[in-house]
């Protein structure tokens, strides 16, 4: 069982982080082409494929499943309240720092722009707070709006954490040949996909579709873990996997919404294709500029709605249609240079001490509770 070891930082699979990367900018691109589109109209043949752009969130909730179920050796290690608690309160490290430091940010812009009546897009109110630190906002029923609207896929993904993962854990626990665990990876990615098209569901959309897609992440991971001849062939095709993702973002009109679907259903086999790497696309995802932006990738997902803000308050596209291409060029590349420059702010000062002032805390915690008091210590002398 060649994949069964509990990973750690040494044993990333390099060309995973990349593909983060890959999938922020999908959503970065959603966001803010059609500003950049309205400036430089010669864009417009990329249109189609930005447009496309939210389909980042799905590939970020499968690799999630995958992800977590590879660093947490799922189905093998032992997964008890402890572990439980532990793993809980790692994720928690992961993801609270910047999603509230954005949303101290954007508080701190809404005063500002009050004060000196600058108008800012969205709905900001007061009785959404608790929700917004609970990161319970985007659970059904829960009022409040969205604030910093990206961090709707964090809820989302805590939701998972407390809920989902264990279930992913009991079904690798089942030691499901490569075939099953294929089957009912893309099994729960149709029930996504296709079965819940009622109103009816609208309200429970995000859980849903964070539990699908993180099982079948986790499923997928378990495909994985054998080393067998599918996950061989799907390295061996990763280029052609991805071309083939890229084609029908490109091509596909807008309105035939079975090729997006399509594509959800090609991520997990470009997933498997590039855990090796041995392909040129699994290269080029390991790359030290590719590596850099997925590993910023959540810094860069958390912020850029926020810089989008900012964006729109000094740099309106609006503004710069009838001037210069020269300074059309200039204006694109200060939104390109200032969504990475807050995303790396946002990595180096918050995420990354935040996260490991979080994780040495739980680890005194651990070691203090490990020790033995000294009376204790005398009476096992």
């Amino acid at each position: 069982m060649p994949h069964a070891n509990k990973a750690s930082d040494s044993h990333e699979i390099r060309p995973l982080t990349g593909i983060r990367g890959f999938a922020a900018m999908a959503v970065v691109l959603f966001h803010f082409f059609p500003a950049w589109v309205s400036m430089l109209p010669g864009l417009r043949p990329a249109a189609t494929a930005a447009s496309h752009g939210g389909l980042g969130v799905d590939l970020f909730f499968i690799l999630s499943g995958f992800i977590l179920s590879y660093v947490y050796n799922a189905g093998e290690a032992r997964f008890g309240s402890v572990q439980y608690r532990r793993f809980l309160w790692f994720r928690l490290a992961r993801v609270f720092p910047n999603h509230v430091a954005t949303l101290a940010v954007l508080m701190a812009m809404i005063a500002v722009a009050t004060h000196f009546g600058i108008a800012l897009t969205g709905d900001y109110p007061l009785s959404g707070l608790p929700f917004q630190l609970t990161m319970t906002h985007a659970w059904p029923y829960i009022p409040g709006g969205m604030w910093n609207y990206p961090s709707w896929t964090i809820s989302a993904e805590w939701f998972a954490y407390l809920c989902v993962f264990p279930v992913s854990w009991y079904m690798l626990r089942r030691r499901l040949s490569t075939a099953w665990s294929i089957a009912v990876g893309y099994g729960f990615l149709a029930i996504w996909l296709f079965g819940f098209s009622d109103p009816w569901f609208i309200n429970y959309q995000a859980l849903l579709q964070v539990s699908c897609e993180f099982i079948a992440g986790s499923m997928f991971f378990g495909a994985f873990r054998w080393a067998d001849p599918v996950t061989g062939a799907c390295q061996r095709y990763a280029s052609l996997i991805l071309a083939v993702i890229l084609a029908l973002l490109a091509f596909a009109p807008d309105d035939i919404s079975i090729a997006m679907k399509v594509v959800v259903l090609l991520f997990p086999m470009l997933l498997l294709g590039v855990t090796a790497e041995t392909s040129m696309v699994s290269r080029m995802f390991s790359t030290a500029p590719v590596l850099w932006l997925g590993r910023v990738s959540y810094a860069l997902y958390m912020s850029h709605a926020v810089t989008l803000k900012v964006i729109k308050i000094i740099l309106p596209a609006e503004r710069y249609v009838n001037a210069p291409l020269v300074i059309r060029l200039m204006v694109l590349c200060s939104n390109l240079v200032l969504i990475l420059f807050v995303a790396a702010v946002l990595y180096y000062i918050v995420e990354i001490p935040a996260r490991n002032f979080m994780r040495k805390v739980s680890i005194s915690r651990s070691d203090r509770k490990a020790r033995p008091t000294p009376g204790t210590a005398r009476a096992n002398k």
